[in-house]
């Protein structure tokens, strides 16, 4: 379906579930960093580095494989990292000033703040 240039599409934004976003980007941040982490101590394994040729191809393929996969994958955690890094002033500023209805605005053990 094409959507003419002019047609804007609407946002729904529930402040009491931006905490919640907010847990949800760091979790995943912190589960991209080590995917991170673990293919590159593979690609620099010396448990990989083989004399035979084979070995040493591979060796070469998966590490220039990892040049890439790690620049893409650091510019992903980067956005998911300050997406939650930006969520943390929105939801404080929900939760000093939404008193009317009782809302509670964290998660119960959960808190963005443990990460500034």
């Amino acid at each position: 379906m094409d959507v003419p240039a002019n047609d804007s599409m609407g946002l729904t934004v529930i402040p009491s579930e931006l905490p919640g976003v907010c847990g949800q980007l760091t979790v995943h941040y912190t589960n991209l960093v080590d995917v991170i982490k673990n293919t590159a101590n593979a690609a620099l394994s010396t448990t990989a580095m083989g004399s035979d040729l084979v070995s040493g191809n591979a060796r070469v393929a998966f590490g220039n494989h990892v040049v890439n996969f790690t620049s893409q994958a650091g510019d992903g955690a980067t956005h998911l990292f300050n997406g939650a890094q930006a969520l943390i002033p929105v939801s404080q500023d929900y939760a000093d000033t939404d008193g009317s209805g009782g809302a509670v605005v964290t998660l119960p053990g959960e808190s963005c703040r443990a990460h500034e």
